[in-house]
């Protein structure tokens, strides 16, 4: 350990040797590594530019050892590396990212949807509209009702406006946080109520809300 400390504790900004990036692609591919490390590893090979870190995230999702928790790290950095890419299609980013929209771990869809509504795939949209009309879907609901707004999706205001109120804390607040940006005054009464709730994270939000569709500020 005392070996590979200085590669991911941020006192090395780049790799430019050859020996040493192939012990961190190893630190990132071992599933006995703690997740941490791992994922302090795929951020210095970013960094360093390494040609093979993408096919190492795909090896990563596709080993049957590998758990939610490093296989969510593993989409999230395939997310960021195809968006700073330009988001293209076809690349082999956005296929596996795709592919993930169907994976069998909920951390892994929710990681791999974020970056495709962001930039600006097809593919997003039609999964929120998707998702948020499936009960079965309902850890993926508070996600989807933000990207509503993110990627303006207003025919899916009636379905935002069904989680005001909701008995899930997560949900109520994204659908505020939805109606506030898309600036839904159908939505006024249902945020003064929110604002008078015994829930000071609901009521601090529900205000927000209420400020941005009177006409106030919306941060």
């Amino acid at each position: 350990m005392a070996r590979i400390r200085p590669f991911v504790d941020g006192t090395l900004v780049c790799l430019t040797k050859p020996q040493d990036i192939a012990l961190v692609r190893r630190i990132l591919r071992d599933p006995l590594e703690s997740d941490t490390l791992r994922n302090e590893a795929a951020n210095l090979l970013n960094r360093s530019q390494d040609d093979n870190l993408t096919a190492d995230l795909i090896a990563v999702l596709g080993h049957p050892a590998e758990e939610e928790r490093f296989r969510s790290f593993a989409a999230q950095h395939l997310g960021m590396i195809w968006l700073a890419e330009g988001s293209p299609k076809k690349s082999p980013e956005h296929n596996v990212l795709l592919d993930c929209l169907e994976d069998r771990h909920v951390e892994v869809r929710r990681e791999a949807l974020l970056p495709l509504a962001r930039g600006g795939d097809p593919a997003a949209a039609a999964y929120v509209r998707g998702c948020l009309a499936d009960p079965e879907s309902a850890p993926l609901h508070d996600l989807c009702i933000r990207l509503v707004a993110d990627i303006g999706l207003r025919d899916q205001l009636p379905k935002v406006r069904s989680y005001l109120p909701s008995s899930n804390e997560v949900e109520y607040l994204a659908a505020l946080d939805a109606v506030a940006r898309l600036r839904d005054t159908e939505s006024v009464g249902a945020c003064e109520r929110a604002a008078r709730h015994h829930n000071p994270r609901i009521a601090q939000a529900g205000t927000r809300s209420l400020l941005a569709l009177k006409g106030g500020r919306d941060d």
